[in-house]
């Protein structure tokens, strides 16, 4: 029940005996009222009825919720989920975590939180431009130095190669280089003609002295 907050048991709970105790409707319901596909079965529902008609509360068993809650960043899990990530460093967050235990809520952005925007920060400094991050760190956010629209090269490039890269399931860096270079050699020169012709698009700006350039223009 951990994995749903106050408010989603209270609805659960209520939506539970409004709606006949139907676990279905239940599960449908709280899906378009929270907005989220929803992630528990009518087990999942069930055993948190019954620990409500247990111990009047929504909140975690209260007769197992006694003494000092247990803490997960201890030595062995963080070196546990080093270990994870120098050996499978391919792997997606979401792979990972369920490998080391660690739960993820429903619609939850584990790349959006602190200690993730701090270690950005660390590395990478005003070099980021997704996620939200420059507002999250209270930088300017400099058009169109930064714009995608006049980096096609970079944007293009790994849009382009990776899920060619992906299906070919590398399973070592190694692999993964050699299946990268072998991509990029057979993009058709047509297709790169493309993709540089954000040169146009430089010359619009420096016509526009820096502003906002429309996206209708036909030569782009």
């Amino acid at each position: 029940m951990s994995i749903h907050t106050i408010p989603e048991r209270i609805f659960i709970v209520k939506t539970f005996y409004e709606s006949n105790k139907s676990p279905v409707n239940v599960a449908r319901t709280f899906a378009k009222e929270f907005k989220v596909h929803s992630d528990f079965d009518q087990k999942t529902i069930i055993r948190l009825i019954e620990e409500f008609v247990h111990t009047g509360s929504v909140c975690d068993n209260m007769s197992h919720n006694v003494g000092q809650k247990a803490i997960v960043s201890t030595p062995d899990n963080v070196e546990n989920a080093r270990e994870v990530l120098a050996r499978s460093p391919w792997k997606s967050i979401r792979r990972k975590a369920q490998e080391v235990g660690i739960k993820q809520e429903n619609a939850a952005k584990p790349h959006r939180t602190s200690n993730i925007f701090d270690l950005i920060k660390e590395h990478f400094l005003n070099r980021v431009t997704a996620l939200g991050y420059l507002d999250r760190i209270g930088m300017v956010f400099n058009w169109p130095h930064y714009s995608p629209d006049f980096k096609q090269y970079e944007w293009f490039l790994w849009g382009n190669l990776k899920d060619k890269v992906y299906s070919q399931n590398p399973k070592k860096v190694s692999e993964l280089k050699c299946v990268i270079q072998r991509l990029i050699e057979v993009i058709e020169v047509p297709t790169v003609g493309s993709v540089i012709r954000f040169v146009l698009r430089m010359r619009h700006a420096i016509a526009r002295d820096g502003r906002y350039v429309e996206l209708g223009i036909s030569e782009i």
